[in-house]
């Protein structure tokens, strides 16, 4: 059993532990004057002729705008937040400071302590994390512009093969005066001109799409704005749309008119799927959540759905199963460019005769930074807020 101890012993090891915390401690006064603080707190933070917090801190003159033991003072409350500051040796310091109450006149706080942990590696790590995770992602951009590219390349290859084969054929015909084989050959050379034609719109709003324009919008939105725009189409071509009730997001800084696109390309791609089955009740399901910071918009159908071979090529080349002039394949590389461009990814899951399920993922930390154009939306909200310490 231990025996009771002296006031005096407690308080004499109180001290030694104050002085010896390997932190800076200090106590201050309503009128931030340091009345007290430990050996580490004087060696980190000394300045000749210093008294006051922010004099010791940051070596100004006047109080921070940003303030914990200010707002210690009028709560009462515990408050934490991550400083600037300069050393005692004119180093600059990034600090992590925790201020609470220490002393009270009556309900009053008379004094606050604050504790200030050096933060300045943990942050520069992080610094250079983001810098490496921005250059990661530049990379998977410009992976994602490489093989679209190479894809482009041999979709127009593919063309001229087809137009030279026809224009061939053609020849032969006028040769052999064959009216059987000039129709052959025309007809070859017509659903190439076709092909162009698709392939010149499609590819000019890939073009279109070079650079992406991020503001604050609200994810569910858009999702209602494309099924509220294909919703009629579909019910006359007797498929059913159904958008599911999804959780209330925050807005995601992405380029709203891309993030369109790009649900249009799927939505339009679901409904052939189910044009092209045997199913007697066809169905498209739209949806959007979010789980872990991450965004993810769902696009399931219950058409044709793809087998492997179809699926390694959905994204991997100029690939398209829509007859020649419906389609140049051009929809999926557009959408995987501007979900690439947004730091996201695109997943598929789909087995022949079951359907398909396209999924956009959008995690939160690899979105785009806001324009600086601010709608009265966003400013209602409160997302341009601007702190100053």
């Amino acid at each position: 059993m231990q025996s009771a101890r002296e006031p005096g012993e407690v308080e004499h090891e109180l001290r030694v532990l104050f002085d010896h915390v390997p932190c800076s401690l200090a106590v201050i006064d309503r009128d931030y004057n340091v009345v007290r603080s430990n050996a580490h707190f004087r060696q980190t933070f000394y300045r000749k002729g210093a008294t006051r917090c922010f004099e010791f801190y940051k070596g100004r003159g006047r109080s921070c705008k940003s303030c914990p033991a200010r707002e210690v003072f009028l709560d009462g409350a515990v408050h934490r937040e991550v400083q600037n500051g300069r050393g005692s040796r004119g180093q600059t310091l990034q600090y992590l400071v925790t201020a609470a109450p220490f002393d009270y006149t009556g309900a009053q706080v008379r004094t606050v302590i604050e504790m200030a942990q050096d933060v300045t590696e943990v942050v520069e790590l992080r610094r250079r994390l983001e810098q490496v995770e921005k250059e990661k992602l530049e990379a998977e951009r410009l992976a994602v512009v490489g093989e679209t590219v190479a894809g482009l390349a041999h979709g127009m290859k593919n063309i001229l093969m087809g137009l030279e084969g026809g224009l061939f054929v053609f020849k032969d015909g006028l040769a052999k005066n064959n009216p059987e084989v000039l129709q052959r050959g025309w007809g070859m050379i017509e659903g190439n001109v076709a092909r162009i034609s698709s392939f010149a719109k499609e590819f000019l709003g890939f073009a279109r799409g070079a650079k992406a324009r991020a503001r604050l919008v609200d994810p569910n939105a858009i999702l209602e704005e494309v099924a509220a725009l294909y919703r009629p189409m579909l019910d006359q071509a007797g498929i059913a749309l159904q958008l599911e009730a999804g959780q209330v997001l925050e807005p995601m800084a992405v380029d709203p008119e891309g993030l369109h696109t790009c649900l249009t390309n799927l939505l339009s791609n679901a409904a052939d799927a189910c044009l092209a089955g045997e199913r007697k009740h066809r169905r498209i399901t739209l949806r959007c959540e979010e789980e872990d910071k991450i965004v993810r918009f769902f696009v399931k159908d219950n058409g044709v759905g793809m087998d492997a071979e179809v699926r390694r090529k959905a994204f991997t080349s100029f690939f398209s199963t829509k007859p020649v002039g419906k389609g140049t394949g051009l929809g999926l590389l557009t959408t995987r460019r501007i979900v690439a461009e947004h730091g996201g990814r695109v997943e598929v899951s789909s087995a022949r005769g079951r359907g398909s399920t396209f999924v956009l993922v959008f995690p939160r930390a690899r979105l785009p930074v806001p324009t600086s154009e601010t709608t009265t939306e966003e400013r209602k909200v409160g997302l341009h807020e601007q702190h100053d310490q």
